[in-house]
């Protein structure tokens, strides 16, 4: 069962987090330019199209999944286009928003998207896809972040939209836990991500 509540971080651990982020992966390195990479594309200044560079980034960043089903191909593109045109509406009102500017509206659209981004790319992919389209409202996961971090446990593909919303709820009670939104140096959203990523991914202490 998923926690009542949200673990407790410190601002003191997220600062140390983040730096040993940055000295111990490529993971930022890599995080800027797939930022930089969709910014890009959907400015229309890039040979690739918002879809194409999704799938650049996630045969990188989601390669477990791709592994098991004979890698990544040009039928994976086209599911990725086809979500971005289905959810295209939703997508576009949220690429600026704040996970603290979080509706009753915005939940049930939540639930609808990762269902469907969910059974293209997988529990992980679906949460990295989104949060590149919207770095500030879509959290990051993975099983161990899921499991370890919130106590909340995967279930089958397709079946994890309400752990998803969990998650994103506990992100956002430990933002206002740490003092809101304002008292962060950047966006809050990736600050926690980095430190869940060292904690419960890496294994790496943050002292």
């Amino acid at each position: 069962m998923p926690l009542t509540s949200p673990p407790r971080i410190t601002r003191a651990g997220i600062r140390r987090a983040r730096a040993r982020f940055r000295e111990g992966a490529a993971g930022d390195l890599f995080y800027r330019a797939a930022i930089q990479l969709i910014a890009t594309a959907r400015q229309g200044a890039s040979d690739l199209d918002l879809a194409e560079s999704i799938g650049v980034l996630l045969q990188t960043w989601n390669t477990q999944f791709y592994r098991f089903r004979g890698g990544y191909k040009e039928q994976d593109t086209a599911a990725i286009r086809r979500l971005l045109a289905k959810h295209r509406g939703a997508l576009d009102s949220i690429q600026d928003r704040r996970l603290d500017h979080l509706t009753a509206d915005e939940e049930r659209m939540v639930l609808m998207v990762f269902h469907d981004f969910e059974i293209a790319l997988g529990q992980v992919g679906a949460a990295k896809a989104l949060h590149l389209l919207a770095p500030r409202f879509f959290p990051l996961w993975d099983q161990r972040i899921a499991q370890f971090g919130y106590g909340i446990r995967f279930r089958g593909v397709g079946q994890n939209g309400s752990n998803y919303l969990l998650l994103m709820k506990a992100t956002l009670e430990q933002i206002r836990h740490l003092g809101g939104w304002d008292r962060f140096d950047g966006n809050p959203v990736k600050a926690i991500d980095e430190y869940n990523y060292c904690l419960h991914t890496r294994g790496w202490t943050s002292k």
